[in-house]
Formats: C-alpha cells, sequence, structure tokens
C-alpha cells in the first residue's frame, strides 16, 4: 500500500500515510484527498512519512510547500508531519510552508504531533488569529 488516507474519529484527526518512495504525483493526491475530508470534519491532518523510503528531493518538497492552497488547504488548517528525528527535508517542509501562511509543524514523536493538533484544534484560526491584540481587546 503505498498511501492510504483515513479519518480517526475517536482522535478527531486525519491520518495521511506514505510508504514506499515518493513522488510529487502521490503526494499531491494524498494531500487533497486529506484535505478534502479534514475540512469536512473541521479537524487538522496528522501526515506520516516516517515509513517512505526514498523522500522527494528538497526542490520538490519547498514547490508543495509554497503551492497547499492550490491542494485546496486553507491558511488556518492545522497539519503535523510524523517524520524521523534527522530528517531535514521535512523540517525544511514546515518552515517553508509556514512561510507561505500555513499552519505545519514537523515532529518525531506522534504525541507531541497529536498534541499539537489538539491545541492547535482549540486555537482561532486564520490570519485574524496571528494578529496581535489591538490595545484592550482579549483573546
Amino acid at each position: 500500500m503505498p498511501s492510504s488516507v483515513t479519518f480517526d474519529g475517536r482522535r478527531r484527526i486525519v491520518v495521511l500515510e506514505f510508504t514506499g518512495p515518493l513522488d510529487i504525483e502521490r503526494v499531491v493526491e494524498g494531500g487533497v484527498e486529506a484535505t478534502r475530508i479534514a475540512l469536512l470534519h473541521g479537524c487538522g491532518v496528522l501526515v506520516d512519512t516516517r515509513r517512505i523510503e526514498k523522500p522527494l528531493p528538497l526542490k520538490e518538497l519547498i514547490a508543495v510547500a509554497q503551492g497547499l492552497g492550490r491542494i485546496g488547504v486553507e491558511p488556518g488548517q492545522k497539519i503535523a508531519v510524523l517524520a524521523s528525528p534527522f530528517d531535514t527535508e521535512n523540517a525544511a517542509f514546515s518552515l517553508f510552508a509556514n512561510e507561505a501562511g500555513f499552519a505545519v509543524r514537523t515532529c518525531s514523536d506522534e504525541a507531541e504531533a497529536l498534541a499539537w493538533l489538539r491545541k492547535a484544534a482549540l486555537e482561532p484560526a486564520g490570519p485574524a488569529a496571528r494578529a496581535p491584540a489591538r490595545s484592550g481587546e482579549t483573546r
């Protein structure tokens, strides 16, 4: 099974798991499906890359990160990437995705990723949430 997309109702997340060698088409197809399901359920996405054999080249990961909006990801939607501790490509993916205005975090520990998704689900989403509070305003 090269990749799978499932909704975990108990944890209220969509899990996108990649195995084997990756290519840009699989990443985009899985991303589109995971995003669609996450938007239906109003939840975040956990992308598990720990079982891939050959990652995407950094140049392609950066293109995916900067083009998340083209596959349906909304700026406030949360994505946690579960990767091996030495996976510098996915760390770069998160950096470029965040610079492009998306909420992405790379974690090497599943509990950390799930905790971030749960915490992020409780926070307001979108540009207004990232703007500093005005004087006298509370959040």
